[in-house]
């Protein structure tokens, strides 16, 4: 979704001058369409998800904690809290907002301020979901085992 319509160069900037995401995603909108573009998004999301849980052998309900991408609380609602019913307080949007979005770096970052501030304890489960430019999507689900000696006693 984020390459646009140009067709690939043999150099960089052969057909822009400038990497113009906005303008890409509006380039592929108006071929493929707003509703194929949402559903696809959508989709993609409830797999990624899907396929972590059953892999670890988890359900929903046993996640504690949801490390999300550090976007706008609108996004992260229509993506995340309403789709999969996230109490937006077990996640890290209240933490994340301060910080802005790290890209790849969210989830990192996001699970690193669970178990240093104390919030994750030991035995708790953690779902971490990504999204990436175009359609790709990323979800792993981890398990606290233990506490680093440098993080916040709980």
């Amino acid at each position: 979704m984020h390459r646009g319509t140009a067709p690939f160069g043999t150099v960089p900037f052969t057909y822009r001058d400038r990497v113009d995401l906005g303008a890409c995603k509006d380039e592929f909108i108006a071929e493929a369409g707003r509703s194929f573009t949402l559903a696809q998004m959508a989709d993609g999301q409830r797999q990624a998800v899907k396929d972590a849980l059953a892999r670890s052998g988890t359900e929903l309900a046993d996640i504690d904690w949801f490390v999300l991408p550090h976007l706008g609380r609108r996004r992260l609602s229509a993506t995340f809290f309403v789709p999969f019913g996230i109490d937006p307080e077990r996640s890290t949007w209240r933490w994340g907002r301060t910080v802005g979005h790290l890209g790849a770096g969210d989830q990192f970052s996001g699970l690193t301020y669970l178990v240093e501030s104390g919030a994750a304890q030991p035995g708790q489960r953690i779902l971490m979901a990504g999204v990436g430019a175009g359609f790709s999507w990323t979800c792993a689900v981890v398990e606290i085992e233990d506490r680093p000696p440098w993080a916040v006693a709980a």
